[in-house]
C-alpha cells in the first residue's frame, strides 16, 4: 500500500494509534514511521479514554517538491 501511495504522487503517510499499543507502535516503526504528535485522552476504547499517537512516514524525499498528488480513483 505504501509503495502504491508513493507511485500515485503522495509524499507522506500517517497513522493514528490508540495508546498504549506496543505491538502496533513496533509494526509502524518497522515500516519507518516516526512519532509526529500525541493527542491526550481523545480516543474512547474498551470503556476508557486513551491517548492517540500520530505517526508519519515520508514516502519519498520531498524537501522542495510542490506537485500535488494524483487522484486515487482511476
Amino acid at each position: 500500500m505504501l509503495s502504491r501511495l508513493a507511485a500515485r504522487g503522495f509524499r507522506r503517510a500517517f497513522a493514528a494509534i490508540a495508546q498504549p499499543n506496543d505491538a502496533s507502535n513496533a509494526l509502524h516503526e518497522a515500516f519507518g514511521f516516526q512519532p509526529a504528535g500525541r493527542l491526550r485522552r481523545v480516543g474512547w476504547k474498551h470503556g476508557a479514554w486513551h491517548d492517540v499517537q500520530w505517526w508519519q512516514l515520508d514516502l519519498v524525499a520531498c524537501e522542495d517538491e510542490v506537485d500535488p498528488p494524483r487522484e486515487i480513483a482511476p
